[in-house]
This record gives structure tokens, sequence and C-alpha cells, in this order.
């Protein structure tokens, strides 16, 4: 297993390189997700507009600033609290109390501040639903609803408060029922606002339930007449975006900021539109300024500290982050994400500060977070004992995978692999039924040579947990390296008939495809993924590779894989530039495939891949003493995935013997 696990390569793709993939038996404690490269969905790009709590309420916090150095939530609170004795009826500074509560899971007595505004503040229509919000989640859907009702028969405009009904239908499930009340809201003679509102709401709805078609008619039907609806709009870039109409969802995207410049949900399009695009510095900017107008919003914060992070820009995120929690200081993610960048930074007193800050929350997750900093802390001062008691301590209770996870590792690279198997059975005895022990458990198994238990390790998982798509590869796995690929595709194909969209089963049958000359289902099934996520470089990449290789006088094909490539010329990885440049190659643009090229080969001189690519684009631009030597080199690799030597070695021999 080495690193984790020997994972179903794409040999026949170039790169090496997964991304969504396969997952790692053996995790790390934490991870950094990605930003502009997931899954498009309303909700992301939207907000949830929901009844399913989260660490915020949608009031925001009144008062954004004026809490200087203040450093953990109960500095805050004393603070809070003292100046509301002072000024008792302050509603901005109860919200931000209720807020705070809410942020350290203190949800009944946000409840209750927020009563008290609401005391205040009876026509706060915000301020209400957010106290049905927390009724939900203290008391259930039924405590829920009697507060929607009872807010609704005191007010004058009862239009929020049916509205929040239809929601609260709509997050418990009741799907049927909240759309008939918005279809029966839509019948009535509402204002021009209050409808489009209605319609755009459905539309969420209707794309939830895969009814795109219908859903695209609610948005036209308000474009109808006001064609620069900026939320309209906003709606119809999204499905521009997942059709993969890139000029078509930028064009939206300028009309609807040019009527309303702030709009945070065109800015997040705008920073994706760009991103695909490869037009890294504009998406940053807009994710900017999609950070400023949402008044530094912490999931718009987090997007853009990542954006920056991967850009190599560490100075700004570290600003934008510090900023962000001098307005929301009771926020923990962003506490816990400033830790990570001090991390990375190898600042080690900066992490250790916002560890000590992040535990003062209090939550489970806080405190976890806190710990894994410090971990990371102890490790980066060289303190490997400390750091090693402390994993321990993680891991001793059970529940964190990731510390449990290390303690194998570390194991294994001391080549303790009887160490690392009798932990994970003493683990076992406390919790037979873990499926990630017992994952753990059939692949240290493997490793040891016993491999008819590990397969059955791997079989009891899956049948354990069959909408598990690591269970189903990992099986895939054990059997691709017994050599019973037959057996391992049907692991891969069962895993699909649960999960059919599931990116990281899919990827595992393309290989199998390929490595039975299976082109055009293989390609099929690259499209699939590539329109499911349009805004992965490593997906685009594949498919990219894939189409140029066997697709290139497929017109239609070539067009999708060019959608998707332009975020493939900014990467930072120059195996993706490589890929783009190979693309310009075969749509004849050879000036710019050399260009793009030759900076890839600055970076990895003895890359087979980019050699080759180099060399063929010198010969198609008559540079043919440059491309006998880049060809010669790349024949002279040892990597396995390379499969182009005949091709190098005929193309050799043609400029050899002229």
């Amino acid at each position: 297993m080495g690193s984790g696990a020997d994972f179903l390569i794409l040999s026949r793709i170039r790169r090496k390189l997964t991304g969504l993939l396969l997952a790692a038996l053996f995790l790390p404690s934490a991870t950094l997700g990605a930003t502009l490269d997931d899954v498009t969905d309303p909700e992301t790009v939207f907000g949830s507009g929901g009844f399913t709590g989260g660490d915020t309420l949608s009031i925001g916090p009144g008062v954004s600033g004026g809490w200087g150095g203040l450093r953990t939530p109960l500095d805050l609170e004393t603070q809070l609290l003292r100046r509301i004795e002072a000024t008792p009826s302050d509603t901005d500074l109860l919200k931000n109390l209720a807020l705070l509560y809410v942020r350290t899971g203190r949800l009944e007595a946000a409840r209750t501040t927020l009563e008290k505004v609401h005391a205040l503040e009876p026509g706060d229509t915000a301020v209400a639903i957010d106290i049905a919000r927390l009724a939900r989640t203290t008391g259930g859907t039924a405590a829920a609803r009697a507060a929607l009702e009872g807010f609704k028969k005191d007010a004058d405009d009862t239009f929020p408060y049916r509205l929040a009904l239809i929601q609260l239908d709509y997050d418990t499930g009741a799907l049927v029922s909240a759309r008939r009340g918005l279809e029966g809201m839509l019948t009535e003679d509402l204002p021009q606002a209050r409808a489009h509102s209605l319609r755009l709401l459905f539309a969420r709805y209707l794309l939830a339930e895969d009814e795109s078609e219908a859903a695209r008619a609610q948005i036209e039907t308000v474009l109808e007449t006001t064609p620069q609806n900026p939320d309209a709009l906003a709606f119809r870039a999204f499905f521009r975006l997942k059709n993969l109409d890139l000029d078509g969802a930028q064009s939206d995207i300028a009309i609807g900021l040019a009527t309303e410049p702030a709009n945070t949900s065109l800015l997040r399009l705008a920073a994706r539109a760009d991103w695909r695009a490869g037009q890294h510095a504009q998406a940053v900017e807009h994710l900017l300024a999609a950070v400023s107008a949402s008044d530094y919003q912490t999931d718009i914060v987090l997007d853009a500290v990542d954006v920056l992070e991967e850009t190599a820009q560490r100075d700004e995120a570290l600003r934008q982050i510090g900023i962000a929690i001098k307005r929301h200081p009771a926020a923990a993610q962003l506490v816990a994400r400033l830790g990570t960048l001090r991390l990375a930074a190898e600042d080690w007193d900066g992490a250790e500060r916002a560890a000590a800050s992040l535990r003062q929350f209090g939550t489970p997750q806080a405190v976890g977070d806190s710990e894994k900093i410090r971990l990371a802390v102890l490790r980066g001062r060289g303190q490997a004992e400390a750091a090693q008691s402390l994993l321990s301590q993680l891991a001793a209770s059970g529940s964190d995978l990731g510390a449990i996870a290390e303690v194998v590792n570390t194991h294994l690279a001391q080549d303790e692999r009887g160490a690392a198997m009798d932990y994970v059975a003493g683990l076992l005895e406390k919790a037979p039924e873990n499926p990630a022990l017992l994952l753990m458990n059939a692949s240290l198994n493997e490793m040891a040579g016993n491999t008819g238990f590990a397969e059955a390790g791997y079989r009891a998982v899956v049948q354990k947990i069959p909408a598990s798509p690591i269970a189903h590869i990992a099986l895939a796995q054990h059997l691709m390296r017994e050599g019973r690929p037959t057996e391992a595709e049907a692991a891969i194909r069962a895993g699909l008939a649960q999960r059919p969209e599931d990116p990281s089963l899919k990827m595992p049958l393309v290989e199998i495809l390929l490595r039975r000359q299976e082109i055009e289902p293989a390609l099929q099934n690259m499209e699939e993924l590539v329109r499911a996520y349009p805004d992965n470089a490593l997906v685009a990449n594949n498919y990219v590779a894939l189409v140029t290789d066997y697709a290139v006088e497929d017109a239609a094909r070539l067009e999708l894989a060019t959608s998707v490539a332009g975020q493939l010329k900014s990467s930072p990885i120059p195996q993706l530039r490589d890929t783009y440049g190979w693309l310009l190659h075969k749509r004849g643009d050879h000036q710019a495939a050399k260009t793009v090229l030759t900076a890839v080969l600055e970076e990895i001189p003895e890359d087979a891949w980019a050699n080759y690519h180099l060399g063929m684009v010198k010969v198609s631009l008559g540079e043919d003493d440059d491309a006998i030597v880049h060809l010669r080199h790349a024949l002279a690799t040892t990597d396995a995935s390379f499969d182009k030597t005949d091709v190098v070695v005929a193309t050799l021999g043609s400029l050899e013997g002229q």
C-alpha cells in the first residue's frame, strides 16, 4: 500500500492526476477543499434560504466592526452583555449576541435573545423567521410551524410567513405540498417583484427535482417582463455555465452586473466563469468584490481565501481573513482557516494563537480543529514526541478517523506493520461494525499477504454500506492487484448501480474500458463526467487528453474539449498546461502550442509527454533539428504511462532519413 493504496490509474490518460477520483483509505487529518472546481449548484451560488440550521442567521450581525482585539467568544460575550446592560433596547447588539450564541452552539439562548429583539421590533420579518428556524432546530418541525403561524396571524403583511411555511414544507420533505403552495401563490394578483421572487424560488425547487426545462421556463418568464433583472440573469447564467455555454453565461453576467454591480450571486458566477476561461486574476477580482458586497459573508470569504492561496497570494488571503474576523469574530470557521493559513506560512506562533482562540468556541468541531492545528504546530517545531502524544489522544476517542489513520501511517512508515494491525484490531474490539476500521483492517491484511481475509473484509464493507464509493473502489483495487480485472469491473459497476453519477467510480471504469480498447464507451463516460464537473481542471484535463488522442476528428467533441480547456492554460500544474498546448496543436495553432509547451518544459524538462508534444509541434513548424532532440528525450523515458514509442520511432526515422 505504501502511501495509502495502489489505486487504479488511468494509464492511457497521460497524467497520473486523478482529481476527484479516489480517496485514500488512510486519510490525512485535514485537507483543504476545492473552491471553483466543484459542482455548480444553486445553494452554493444563491444561498440556501432554508430552515436547515447552520451557524448563522439571516439577519446577519447588526454591527459589523468595532470589536478590535477581542480574541475569544467569552471576551466578545462579556463585552456584548456589558453594552446591552447599558442600552438594553439596542437591537443591533442583541442580534450580535444571538449570532454569537448560534455559533457557539447555545441555540436556546439565541432564540431567547431574538425574542427580545422581536418584542422591540415586531415588524422585523427576518428576526421572526430566524426565531422559527431556531425553533425547528431545538423543538422540531412542529415548533417551527407553530412559530411561523403565530407570526403570520399577527402580521399585517403575511407574504413572508406564507413563503417561509412553504420553504419549511420543502426542507422537511413535503415537496408536493411546497410545490402546490408556490403554484397557488403564483395565481394570485401580486406585485411584480413578489411574483418574480416566487418564480425564482420555484425555479430552484424545479432544479432540485431535475426539471431543468421547467425551471428555465420560470426564469424566462421573469426575463420577458424585466430583461435586466439581475437575479433572473444570474439564474440563466447558472444554467448556461452548467450547459458549458461560457459565452452566453458571461453575457448574462455582464448585463446583470451593469444593473446591480454588488449582486453577490452574479459576482460569484463571474468568478466561476473567469476561472473556467483561465482568467484567474479576473476570477480573484470578482470573488473579492463578492466578499466586499456580502460584508464578508463567511462562505464567500472562505471561497476567496482558498482561491487566493491556490494562486499564490497568501498575504492577501491573510489580509482578507483578518478583516473578516474583525467583522465576524464569532465565526469559528474563519478562525480555523486563519490557523491553516498560518500553518502554511510556517508561522507557528500565529497558528498556535488561532488554535487557542478556536478552542474557546467550545463546540466539538472547533475543539477538534483546534487540536489538529496544535498537532501541526508541534510537528512544525520539531516536537515529535509531543506531537505523537497529542495524536494518540485524538485517536483514542475512536471518532477521529484522520488521527487514527495517521497513527497507522506512523507505524507503517517505521515498518511496524504488526503494530499497525494490532492497533486497528484493538479499535475494532470497541467498534466492530465501524466501516472505516474494517477497510483499514482489510487493507493491512492485504499488505501482510492475507489476501483471502482481506477480500472477505472488503466484501463485508460493500455489503454493509453498498452506497459507499470507497467500499466498491477498495474491493476493485484489490481485485485488480489479484489480476482479476473482470471482477474488478463488476465491483465498480455495482457501485455505479448505487451511485450512477459518482466520479470516483466512473473514472476507474474509464480506465478499464481503455485497457480493453473500448474507446467510444470510455469517451462517453468521460463526457458525462466533464459535463457534471466542468470546472474541475483534472476532469477537464483527462477529457481533453482522451479527445486529442482518440477523437480529434470529431468536431463536436473537440469543441466540448475546447470549452473546458481554458482553465488548463493558467494552471499551476505544468502537466495540465501541457495538455492545453497539445490541444492548441491539434486545433492547428502550432505557434501558440509551441509557446505554451516551451514554458512547460522549463518546469519539467524530463517529462516524456511534454517532450513528445513539443517535438511533434516542432515537426509541424518545420523545426526538425529541435524536434529530433525532444523526440529522443521522450524515447529515453522510463515513464510507464508513455505509450507513443512507436509514433516517436517512426517520426525520428522519417526526420533522420531526410
